[in-house]
């Protein structure tokens, strides 16, 4: 590991485009080295842009981790929904199926539905069903 000493004699020896690209590239080094970098160039009184605090390195890193949240919630909500489809399949098939048996199972069915066309796919089965007379209600939601 560098200290802080080796890391200052390091950088008060590199030109002034090296330090430049260092802190252009911010996100290549460590917060102390660019901090480092910017007080030495401005030692020497050497014009340079600081970096910006939103890069699109950083909006991209977030969206990618939002991608992956949505994509596991989705997984999960599909898992549960086999699940479901599972026992409700079991219910309907058994041999001693009853009533009580074949509501769970239609129950089953219909939570798995919800699970698997979430939000979105509820506004437009609402929609739907309005637009066919059954639903309760004329109001349909804006779009999500």
């Amino acid at each position: 590991m560098t200290t802080e000493t080796e890391l200052k004699r390091r950088i008060s020896q590199m030109d002034d485009e090296g330090l430049r690209k260092m802190i252009n590239n911010h996100f290549d080094y460590q917060q102390a080295a660019i901090d480092l970098a910017t007080e030495e160039l401005r030692r020497r009184d050497i014009p340079f842009d600081p970096p910006q605090p939103s890069d699109s390195r950083a909006e991209e890193q977030v969206e990618s981790e939002d991608k992956k949240g949505k994509l596991k919630f989705l997984i999960f909500r599909l898992a549960i929904a086999a699940v479901l489809l599972f026992f409700a399949a079991h219910a309907i098939f058994a041999e001693t199926a009853s009533f009580g048996n074949l509501l769970s199972a239609g129950l089953m069915i219909l939570l798995s539905l919800l699970l698997i066309v979430g939000q979105k796919g509820l506004v437009y089965l609402e929609r739907l069903l309005n637009s066919l007379g059954i639903g309760g209600s004329n109001d349909s939601p804006e779009d999500p």
